[in-house]
């Protein structure tokens, strides 16, 4: 059975000062259907920033890499648009307790 979300090789640099700054490095995690997934770690780990570009909600100056599917659809390759029409409705990020949903 196919993931519902597929992350892999996730990495996510900014650009600063025209050098890329490295954020994020090689995070990969399958969530299947009724799964239910937290992300824990320190302050400052990259929890908010690996739950916002799965969504592709972070800025200008940011590079991903690696591939993030859900339902199959390659969301990093996605126009705004597209991903307008999946946000809010499968995917949303809820804030108290800051937290990814995938609606099933």
């Amino acid at each position: 059975m196919q993931p519902l979300l597929l992350v892999e090789d996730l990495k996510i640099s900014f650009i600063t000062n025209n050098k890329p700054l490295k954020v994020i490095e090689d995070i990969s995690l399958q969530i299947a259907q009724g799964d239910v997934v937290g992300l824990v770690g320190e302050s400052g780990c990259g929890k908010s920033i690996t739950a916002l570009s799965i969504m592709k909600l972070l800025p200008s100056n940011t590079v991903f890499s690696g591939r993030v599917l859900f339902k199959d659809k390659y969301l990093l390759s996605m126009r705004d648009s597209e991903l307008r029409e999946i946000r809010g409705r499968d995917i949303s990020l809820h804030r108290k307790p800051f937290a990814l949903k995938i609606m099933l």
